[in-house]
């Protein structure tokens, strides 16, 4: 498993077989979630919102 921070209490989990889960998606204003990941190509690619 891959687990990659994207900021305030917000992460990313990757599985070894590709399934990509977000845990407390604080988008909005936070201020450490890289403005190149807010695109509608990696909000497609998550399976589950936890």
């Amino acid at each position: 498993m891959k687990v990659l921070r994207l900021g305030h209490a917000m992460y990313q989990l990757t599985s070894e077989g590709g399934k990509n889960y977000l845990i407390d998606p604080f988008v909005d204003m936070n201020p450490g979630f890289p403005t190149l990941m807010d695109s509608e190509e990696f909000y497609q690619q998550i399976d589950a919102i936890f």
